[in-house]
């Protein structure tokens, strides 16, 4: 059964496709190209490793320096870094047992990278650990755009939370995930018996039909305003309205929505009475 499939397969396939059988170690090969990866082997006998033209790329040492002492490579870490990753090398040499970090790098050109080093321990038959053997990683891109993200996630929380103007912002289900201070006196809930996590339809179980609609049509990516004109007592104008919007995640998906009320031109009004 299983040549029947594979024969069919390469019968029917476009271009030529590698046999099953390839090379396991060809196959690893390209998959730690395609991760932008560098192997490494951390030899017992001679306390030093031997890294590939990627482990030393990353690095930024000659290729042709394939060998690298254990001195020699934890100096290429940021000084505040280099204490640790040896202490890691050596307790994973001591208990027998592999480890990943992700450290600092100093590269000669003066840029730093953040590599991910994870190894596994090599054992001999009867026990000892003869290497250690790894891969290393170049993630500083990942992590600045995790930090933009985070970033950007802690300043509209920051928004949010000190805007003079009632805000909210939901996750997918409509709860709260933050809230201005002002939120809490627009709506005439008590400040010290917090909101977050509770669902927008529990703290406001009479909200209207065509306001719920609404609230699911930001969550398909539309914004949505409301305003009108009122006019007090003593005659202030005033204009009042709220404003719902998605707010997207780094990826692009909607996060939830954002909930503003809007009340303008009363300060005005109140000043010029």
């Amino acid at each position: 059964m299983k040549r029947h499939v594979k024969s069919m397969l390469l019968q029917n396939a476009v271009a030529p496709v590698e046999p099953l059988e390839a090379d396991a170690d060809v196959l690893m090969q390209l998959m730690l190209r395609s991760l932008d990866c560098g192997t490494w082997r951390f030899d017992m006998a001679s306390y030093s490793s031997h890294w590939s033209p990627a482990a030393c790329r990353l690095h930024g040492i000659d290729p042709d320096e394939d060998t690298v002492s254990f001195e020699r490579s934890v100096r290429l870490y940021h000084p505040d870094d280099a204490k640790l990753v040896a202490n890691i090398i050596k307790d994973a040499i001591v208990g027998r047992h592999g480890f990943s970090y992700t450290a600092r790098v100093m590269v000669p050109d003066g840029t730093v990278r953040l590599i991910e080093a994870v190894a596994a321990p090599e054992m001999s038959e009867t026990g000892s650990i003869t290497a250690l053997v790894g891969t290393f990683r170049d993630v500083t891109k990942r992590h600045k755009a995790t930090d933009a993200a985070d970033s950007r996630g802690a300043m509209l929380t920051t928004i949010i939370e000190h805007s003079p103007a009632p805000m909210a912002m939901l996750d997918r289900n409509l709860k709260y995930l933050c809230v201005s201070r002002t939120w809490y006196t627009f709506h005439g809930l008590q400040p010290e018996k917090s909101i977050l996590g509770k669902s927008h339809y529990v703290i406001f179980p009479n909200t209207p039909a065509q306001w719920r609609t609404e609230h699911q049509r930001a969550l398909l990516g539309q914004i949505i305003q409301r305003g009108r004109r009122l006019e007090s007592r003593l005659g202030w104008k005033m204009r009042a309205g709220s404003v719902v919007l998605p707010w997207r995640t780094p990826s692009g998906a909607i996060g939830g929505i954002i909930l503003m009320r809007v009340l303008a031109g009363a300060n005005e009004a109140m000043a010029a009475a």
